[in-house]
C-alpha cells in the first residue's frame, strides 16, 4: 500500500512541520523579552525624565537662595571669596612610606617596616 517513499516524504514532512513549530515558538519568546525590555527602557527613561526635573528643581538659584536665608543663622554660611579658591599648584604633595604614616599616628609602635609609597598629602 505505501512505498518507502512516500513514508520517507510523510517523515519528512512532520519534521519540518516540527521545526517550523520550533522556530516560531522561539521567535514568539525573542519577540516577548524584545517587548519586556523596550518597556524596562522606557520605564528607565521615564525615570530619568522624572530625576532631571527633579535637579532642575532643586537647583532653581532662587529656591537655594530662600534656603539659605532660612538656615543661615545655624549654618553660618559666608559667600566665598575669589582669594579662598586655589589651584592644585598650591597643594604640596609628597610621597611618604607606610612607616612614616605609621610613626605620625603611633610612635611608639615601629613594627610597620614595608617601604610602599604613597600619594598621601603631607602636612
Amino acid at each position: 500500500m505505501f512505498r518507502t517513499t512516500d513514508i520517507i516524504l510523510i517523515a519528512a514532512m512532520i519534521g519540518a512541520a516540527g521545526l517550523t513549530f520550533k522556530v516560531k515558538h522561539d521567535a514568539e519568546m525573542k519577540l516577548d523579552e524584545v517587548r519586556r525590555l523596550e518597556t524596562e527602557i522606557r520605564t528607565e527613561e521615564d525615570t530619568i525624565d522624572v530625576l532631571r526635573a527633579d535637579w532642575s528643581f532643586l537647583t532653581q538659584p532662587e529656591r537655594l537662595q530662600r534656603l539659605v536665608d532660612a538656615y543661615n543663622a545655624e549654618l553660618k554660611l559666608n559667600p566665598v571669596e575669589p582669594d579662598q579658591i586655589g589651584s592644585m599648584d598650591r597643594i604640596g604633595q609628597t610621597l611618604r612610606t607606610v612607616t612614616e604614616i605609621a610613626a605620625e599616628q603611633a610612635p611608639e609602635t615601629d613594627a610597620i617596616a614595608d617601604a610602599i609609597k604613597t600619594g598621601a598629602v603631607s602636612q
